[in-house]
């Protein structure tokens, strides 16, 4: 399961002033739990803290302090409810504006050794996030105080949500049905996923999309999918290919794709529709089509407008006469004549 890592910054910004001795009010790097956060699918909460601390002189309400925390990817679980104090009275009174900001105004003196904690509690709203663009970030408002001294105070901190794949696979799997081939795959969860590329291959490296089933976008229950490769069986016995292999590319809505497992079906070469030939290639008077085996097939060749140049029917063997055609290159489609099913297709160069 991969991790999608949740950037949290905090800056806090502390201005404030009285008419005595230097103020240092000062902010610590909060502490958050849990870390790892849970994902919001699987409902993630988690709690932040930071302490307050004042530890020369006064700091005295007249200046004005005001904390504003700004929130990305997470919201308070209950409005300005979701601030706590280590201490009471607190000096500090929490409200939520129209912005969803937290805003702390300070409505207590705050004296020698002051020290108190703050904890914020909150819902995870989203996983995909790149580092440093997501998570919450608290400032002071500046309060000018008789003495014109300042205070500015930067604490961060970071995390990580364990969430989840964009899709959770419960099975994929890949079986015969008649001459065709059954794709079959179950989801356990879904986010954000806006769909499936079916890939075959036949040498289990080179792998061509044939095919696309769109996903579920967000869910959160089990889901069951199925797509059908069609004639593949009479293909890959026509070119005596003993094996072919599937796999699912996942593309969530913001483009990003992952792959699944490697899925196999074996085909058995047994049979007597197992080879057929067509050369030479190029070519110049005729191209020799072979096969072995009783099934009747249909060719039809285009040339290079993908107009229908030639339709024929093979049985067992055909001579096809080019010696007439112009140079360049036609593409030869071979059906099997029982049921229309595409066999195989190829590229014939035509010289003089």
């Amino acid at each position: 399961m991969n991790k999608l890592r949740l950037f949290t910054l905090l800056i806090f910004l502390a201005l404030g002033f009285v008419a005595q001795s230097q103020q240092n009010l000062n902010l610590s790097a909060p502490d958050i739990q849990p870390n790892p956060l849970q994902s919001a699918l699987s409902g993630g909460t988690g709690c932040y803290s930071f302490v307050v601390q004042n530890v020369n002189g006064a700091f005295a309400t007249s200046c004005g302090a005001r904390i504003t925390i700004l929130m990305s990817d997470i919201e308070p679980i209950d409005s300005e409810r979701s601030v706590s104090s280590n201490v009471s009275p607190s000096a500090w009174n929490w409200s939520l504006n129209a912005s969803g900001e937290l805003i702390g105004d300070q409505i207590g003196s705050i004296g020698f050794l002051y020290s108190e904690t703050i904890t914020v509690c909150f819902n995870v709203t989203n996983d995909s996030v790149e580092p440093g663009s997501n998570g919450f970030t608290a400032m002071v408002e500046t309060g000018v105080c008789d003495d014109g001294n300042s205070t500015d105070n930067v604490a961060a901190s970071t995390t990580w949500t364990d969430a989840p794949l964009p899709i959770e696979l419960l099975d994929f799997k890949a079986k015969k049905q008649e001459r065709n081939v059954l794709l079959q795959w179950t989801t356990l969860h879904e986010i954000n996923n806006d769909y499936f590329d079916l890939q075959r291959s036949f040498d289990g490296m080179a792998f061509e999309t044939i095919g696309k089933v769109d996903g579920a976008g967000t869910s959160v229950k089990e889901r069951s999918y199925s797509f059908n490769d069609q004639s593949v069986i009479s293909l890959a016995e026509v070119r005596a290919i003993p094996q072919i292999y599937y796999r699912l590319e996942q593309f969530d809505l913001d483009g990003k794709s992952e792959f699944s497992p490697v899925r196999s079906v074996a085909i058995d070469l047994d049979t007597e529709n197992h080879k057929m030939l067509i050369f030479p290639n190029p070519a110049s008077e005729y191209v020799q089509i072979s096969f072995s085996g009783t099934t009747q097939y249909i060719l039809n060749v285009f040339d290079e407008l993908g107009q229908l140049l030639e339709t024929m029917e093979l049985d067992g063997g055909q001579k096809v006469h080019t010696k007439n055609w112009q140079p360049g290159t036609y593409v030869f489609e071979i059906f099997d004549k029982s049921n229309g099913e595409l066999i195989q297709q190829e590229r014939v160069i035509i010289i003089k």
